[in-house]
């Protein structure tokens, strides 16, 4: 992103980022205006920056302009599983049509183009396999 238009505008003008709308300072600008990413951006823990940036005149005279930056997802979080209720627990010698439901749900802190809904499989290594049954519906929302 470039805020001066003319190569040699910097000879005129010096520009500056308000920390105040970069406290982190995610963000630098150069000499000539252009507005470059310091560090590393992560969606999910800042989806949009406001950035207050301010061009000076060697005479001191400044203005202003606050800038969007809209941070674009990646698909850079896996499913976190939960159980419903918390704790499942199965008492023995109770039929089975009497036994509580647990839920396995999932949440993932992408946007819906890069998380859910989610595939859950069972590994064939299971050591309970012959004593469960698992139903996945996929007709359900997906948190």
């Amino acid at each position: 992103l470039c805020i001066s238009t003319k190569l040699d505008l910097h000879k005129f003008f010096s520009y500056r980022i308000n920390r105040i709308s970069d406290p982190k300072r995610q963000f630098t600008i150069t000499n000539d205006g252009r507005l470059l990413v310091a560090n590393a951006l992560d969606r999910e823990e800042i989806p949009k920056y406001y950035l207050s940036v301010e061009a000076v005149e060697k005479r001191r005279k400044s203005n202003n302009i606050l800038l969007l930056v809209v941070v674009n997802d990646a698909n850079d979080n896996a499913p976190v599983p939960y159980i419903l209720p918390e704790n499942c627990l199965f008492m023995e010698h109770i039929p089975a049509g009497n036994l509580p439901l647990c839920e396995i749900r999932a949440f993932d802190l992408d946007t819906n183009d890069n998380g859910p809904p989610f595939k859950m499989t069972v590994s064939s290594s299971f050591q309970y396999n012959d004593y469960v049954r698992l139903t996945f519906n996929k007709s359900t929302l997906y948190d």
